[in-house]
């Protein structure tokens, strides 16, 4: 019986082993795949500005190199994501989080999530959404949106962002490749190819989902991919007709009765639109290939534009109180916006062999 005793005790002994190195083992892979922000002094904390994304479209990796203001790098983020960010989108900030769609390797697209970085202590956070393929994310109070479109139909979710309660709606042959949220309502873009001529609408909808209204805008174009918004108007601009003719207006839409006015402009190519006081802030490039080094400032009541060349493609651009940030190529640069877009700064970007710059991440 002893002996019976004492291998019972040796059995239970190992067991306990066991588990304790399983879950010290599961600790670690935990810490592996969920790499937290790199500590920092609450000296160089202070002093990050912005965060330029690194990503691979073959490998799980991505990389945020954090900047400050004389654009040298503080510290850099190593991620596990795949495809974090392009050049038809920017992160889209609320409250303290900016939200991007990390899409997985290319050809898959399964990533299924939206992460937020949060722009006080660069913390990241993971929302799943039970989707292929992600296009666009929108964000407000309530909800986190996304669109994606798999064998000809569209899917349009919203995931609670305290609840995490999932809902979506379908969009039967049509392509809805665009989100935006403002004064309580989401705004959708969408190709609708049921007809015998493809058609281009706007639908706009409650936090639930709930259809308000449908405006066929065939006339202003299709793929607004970047939006600003001021409280009383949302901007954006088309990257074509639906005869694919490049286009050189700015769509103003109201969000108190939806009505859509044009901006025009001198410049065709528009990608980027900033909201810059009383002003707008646009940047003239092809998404696709970076090609153009325009930008217009444009007066909102008045729509009297300024025009500027900067001399160097922009690629990526965001907007850091006054100064406009672009990324060139290998290049990272800086623009005094008030004083004619004078480079105040310039710094060299090694960038991997098997990765690319997608975004720019400005903190607060």
């Amino acid at each position: 019986m002893a002996k019976i005793k004492n291998r019972k005790n040796e059995f239970l002994q190992r067991m306990l082993l066991l588990v304790t190195l399983l879950v010290i083992l599961a600790s670690l892979l935990v810490s592996c795949a969920f790499p937290q922000a790199t500590k920092l002094s609450e000296k160089d904390l202070q002093s990050i500005s912005f965060g330029l994304i690194e990503t691979s479209s073959n490998k799980n990796k991505s990389y945020i190199h954090w900047y400050n203001d004389e654009l040298e790098v503080i510290t850099s983020d190593k991620l596990r994501y795949s495809s974090l960010g392009s050049s038809f989108e920017r992160p889209i900030c609320f409250e303290d989080e900016c939200y991007m769609i990390p899409r997985g390797i290319t050809g898959r697209s399964d990533s299924k999530l939206v992460i937020s970085v949060n722009q006080v202590d660069r913390s990241i956070e993971e929302y799943p959404i039970d989707n292929l393929a992600l296009n666009h994310v929108a964000v407000d109070e309530k909800n986190i949106y996304t669109v994606n479109t798999l064998n000809g139909t569209s899917h349009i979710s919203a995931l609670d962002r305290k609840s995490k309660a999932f809902r979506e709606i379908l969009l039967e042959a049509e392509y809805a490749y665009s989100l935006a949220a403002a004064n309580g309502e989401v705004y959708c873009f969408s190709i609708d190819e049921k007809g015998s001529e493809p058609e281009a609408y706007l639908y706009i909808y409650s936090p639930e989902l709930e259809q308000k209204e449908k405006i066929n805008i065939s006339e202003y174009g299709v793929m607004q991919y970047k939006f600003a918004y001021d409280g009383d108007y949302i901007y954006t601009a088309s990257l074509h007709s639906l005869d694919n003719r490049p286009l050189k207006s700015l769509l103003k839409i109201s969000t108190k009765t939806h009505e859509i006015e044009t901006i025009d402009l001198a410049d065709e190519g528009i990608n980027e639109i900033f909201s810059y006081g009383n002003k707008l802030l646009v940047t003239h490039n092809d998404p696709v290939t970076g090609q153009g080094s325009k930008v217009s400032l444009v007066d909102k009541k008045t729509h009297e534009i300024q025009s500027f060349d900067l001399g160097v493609d922009l690629q990526i651009s965001a907007i850091k109180d006054k100064t406009l940030l672009v990324v060139s190529e290998d290049k990272v640069l800086a623009f005094a916006i008030d004083k004619d877009f004078e480079k105040i700064a310039e710094r060299q970007v090694d960038v991997r062999k098997d990765c690319y710059l997608s975004l720019l991440l400005v903190l607060k």
